[in-house]
């Protein structure tokens, strides 16, 4: 619960660094924690970390797309703040220190894993986006055979 708070903040947070509009500030956060709430159940179930990210990263782009719907404001606003609690930052840094250090192999190691992770999240963000829109189209716009 403690995480689920932090990543709230935190998510406002960045969300008024980047300049979110005010009244979309905790619908940002809330985003945010939800996202950080799905990958700790899953990591908690013992699902992987590049899994549990993909689908915390799907549950942040549904729920972006939703509160841009209700809201009447861009979806990127919640997407980019629902995403901040799921960028793999410290394992960047510890691959970056690994290599510094000279420990190449745990360093490639923890730079594969970092690009996995960022890949889950895109992959989140793309998959909910193109299902989202594709799920908007009536049937006279899909093109005949």
């Amino acid at each position: 619960m403690v995480g689920v708070l932090a990543s709230f903040l935190s998510t406002i947070s960045f969300a008024v660094l980047s300049g979110v509009p005010v009244r979309a500030l905790v619908p940002a956060g809330l985003t945010g924690a939800l996202a950080w709430a799905v990958y700790f159940a899953l990591t908690s179930l013992r699902l992987g970390p590049v899994a549990s990210t993909f689908l915390a990263a799907l549950a942040a782009a549904f729920a972006a797309e939703g509160l841009a719907r209700r809201l009447k404001m861009p979806a990127t606003l919640f997407q980019l703040s629902g995403i901040i609690p799921l960028v793999p930052g410290a394992t960047a840094f510890a691959a970056m220190r690994d290599f510094v250090t000279g420990d190449y192999v745990r360093g490639l190691a923890d730079g594969t894993m970092t690009g996995f992770l960022a890949g889950a999240i895109a992959a989140g963000l793309v998959f909910a986006g193109t299902a989202v829109r594709g799920m908007g189209r009536k049937d006279r716009d899909r093109p005949t055979p």
